[in-house]
């Protein structure tokens, strides 16, 4: 039950997160944004650092596998997260979401290379039925033509977040998720503004939407703090599958907030989708 708890979790801050990004987009620049998504989270992760250090766990004693997961992970959110930005600025919420959703897709190859885990048949077949929902999801060709830069790099973000699975997976077994999720964000954070040419003016300027920022800050946090908690429980590729069920709440939040169109064909291949979920979540 924590485990499934988790994933729900995951996904309602999922949903929350991607809907402030969005929101954003009329305000800073994609680079900026994918920017400030690490840093607004961090400080979240301190304050729950300074809350286990009472624990006695540890936070800076950590191997060096450890660390090397932690670059490997930082570097391929920093891609991730570069990509989900520009995909929300060029298409629809609701529609690029569904595409990034393809995620456990490249999971059924990537995950079985890096950390091991070979996917069963039902997961598999669960993993099919969501790919099957985002195509019903995107519609006709008129939908790719018009938003194609957005969901082009939804799937280069898919890729990249299947990669942040697997090497989620893997340091979580040498650290807390708290701590984990603390170290990805920041080395994250760091790298992407050292090779963006983003200056330091630019970065915290006064001008800033604080309280979305902040807001989407800790979503992030909690969104990652529980997906790491959920991957302690469940193998990569159906942790990324389940907190999928938040595109329901994206495709609804686009059509409201956004006034976002063909909202009813969209739920439609969004439940689809959630079906996908729940073949997974009753495989063996």
């Amino acid at each position: 039950m924590s485990g499934l708890f988790a994933v729900v979790s995951a996904a309602i801050f999922a949903a929350s997160k991607d809907l402030c990004s969005k929101a954003l987009t009329s305000r800073i620049t994609p680079t900026l944004s994918a920017i400030y998504s690490f840093l607004f989270a961090l400080p979240f992760y301190l304050f729950a650092l300074l809350v286990l250090s009472f624990f006695n766990i540890s936070i800076f004693d950590l191997n060096r596998e450890f660390y090397f997961y932690v670059l490997l992970r930082a570097l391929s959110d920093m891609a991730a997260e570069w990509c989900r930005m520009f995909a929300v600025q060029f298409g629809d919420v609701s529609l690029v979401i569904a595409f990034i959703s393809l995620t456990p897709l490249f999971l059924l190859f990537l995950s079985p290379l890096i950390t091991g885990d070979l996917p069963t048949l039902e997961g598999a077949l669960g993993v099919a039925i969501i790919t099957l929902g985002v195509f019903i999801l995107a519609g006709n060709k008129l939908t790719f033509t018009t938003h194609k830069k957005g969901i082009l790099f939804g799937l280069a973000a898919a890729f990249f977040f299947s990669l942040n699975a697997c090497f989620d997976r893997l340091a979580t077994v040498h650290a807390h998720p708290f701590v984990s999720g603390f170290w990805m964000t920041l080395a994250a954070g760091i790298i992407l503004i050292g090779i963006s040419r983003t200056g330091t003016r630019s970065v915290f300027s006064p001008r800033l939407p604080l309280v979305l920022l902040f807001s989407r800050g800790i979503f992030e946090f909690l969104f990652m703090s529980s997906k790491l908690w959920a991957l302690q429980f469940f193998q990569a590729p159906y942790v990324v599958a389940l907190t999928k069920v938040s595109l329901i709440l994206v495709i609804l939040g686009g059509g409201i907030f956004f006034r976002e169109q063909h909202i009813k064909r969209r739920l439609l291949g969004g439940l689809i989708i959630i079906l996908g979920s729940i073949t997974i979540i009753f495989q063996g």
